[in-house]
C-alpha cells in the first residue's frame, strides 16, 4: 500500500508595498506565524475570529475590525506594535483617499 506525504501549503506571499493593509497584514503574518508559531485555525480561535477572516485580514484583502487588532496584539504579546501600525495604515488609508481630519479643532486656518 501506497502512502501519501501531504506537503505544507505555503502560504501566499504578501506584498507589504501593494497598500498600507497589506503592509499590516503581512506584520499579522509575521506574528502569528513567525514569532508565535501559530496555524490560522489555532490564532483565529484564541482570537475569537474566523480563521478564514484571519486570512483575508493578513492578505490585506480586507480591513480588520479594531477590536480584532486589539484581541491580536494581545494574543501575539505584541506590546501594542499591531494597534499602532493599525492606527497609522488607517491615518495613511485616509490621506490617501484625501479624507484629511483634524485632531485639533482650532488649528483651523479661518480667521476669527
Amino acid at each position: 500500500m501506497r502512502r501519501l506525504i501531504r506537503m505544507p501549503r505555503r502560504p501566499d506571499a504578501v506584498d507589504p508595498t501593494a497598500s498600507p493593509w497589506h503592509l499590516l497584514g503581512a506584520e499579522l503574518r509575521h506574528w502569528r506565524d513567525e514569532v508565535c508559531n501559530l496555524n490560522l485555525r489555532e490564532a483565529a480561535g484564541k482570537a475569537l475570529c474566523d480563521h478564514g477572516d484571519l486570512s483575508k485580514w493578513e492578505r490585506g484583502l480586507v480591513r480588520i475590525p479594531t477590536d480584532v487588532i486589539d484581541r491580536l496584539d494581545d494574543l501575539y504579546r505584541a506590546n501594542e506594535r499591531l494597534v499602532a501600525l493599525y492606527a497609522a495604515m488607517s491615518e495613511l488609508d485616509c490621506y490617501r483617499m484625501g479624507r484629511v481630519v483634524s485632531a485639533d479643532p482650532s488649528s483651523s486656518d479661518e480667521d476669527d
